[in-house]
């Protein structure tokens, strides 16, 4: 990583290939056992980097705005990949279905041909998904509750459908660009409530909540 100017950047592309060398390790391992064929590995993350390096333009959410502890699509919207080819696992096809963290339980349940009965997942708040994953159906999810505040002394964000409500958030603006290296974009200095199409709008740009039905 000497070749990166950046010392932040420097020291998470470090940690990135660390983390690669890790995983080929346990893979080898596993191919090493005959074992491999049998395994479904997951990579994903639990939310966006986080804001306070984008001063440090050592990790970035562009386009999406803001980032880690935060409801902006930079925080909360996140990427993974399933492999496993061996239990049935498809390659090659990419999803931008509809999933919550709660819903890999009975998703890769399915997955490896252990899908729960409707008695067992009906206390969950996690659905299955992986027809949507796999086969490119659409999603049985259709709403995400972000965060709910029941006093009204913090952040509260819900998604129905294409559209997310904001509520108590703190602004947030964009970046940095990673293709260009400008800095971030800074918040416009609004104080909500916010609604964004997050399907034509990921980059929360265009507030609708003032906007005619």
């Amino acid at each position: 990583q000497a070749h990166i100017a950046n010392p932040f950047r420097r020291t998470f592309a470090a940690m990135l290939g660390a983390l690669d060398e890790a995983v080929g390790n346990v893979t080898a391992a596993l191919d090493a056992r005959q074992m491999l064929g049998r395994t479904l590995l997951l990579f994903t993350t639990d939310n966006g980097a986080p804001a306070v390096h984008f001063n440090f333009q050592a990790m970035s959410n562009w386009p999406l705005r803001g980032g880690k502890a935060q409801l902006w699509e930079g925080g909360v919207r996140g990427c993974g990949f399933i492999w496993g080819p061996g239990v049935g696992v498809p390659a090659g096809r990419n999803s931008s279905a509809l999933i919550h963290a709660s819903d890999w339980l009975p998703t890769l349940l399915t997955a490896i041909g252990a899908p729960l009965s409707p008695a067992n997942s009906s206390h969950l708040d996690g659905v299955d998904v992986w027809a949507s994953i796999a086969h490119g159906a659409p999603s049985p999810r259709t709403e995400i509750l972000h965060n709910i505040d029941p006093l009204g002394t913090t952040s509260a964000a819900v998604r129905v459908g294409d559209f997310k409500l904001i509520v108590g958030q703190v602004d947030a603006g964009w970046g940095p660009r990673p293709d260009t290296g400008d800095t971030a974009v800074a918040a416009p200095g609004e104080t909500g409530p916010w609604i964004f199409n997050v399907r034509t709008d990921a980059s929360e740009r265009v507030n609708l909540h003032d906007s005619p039905a």
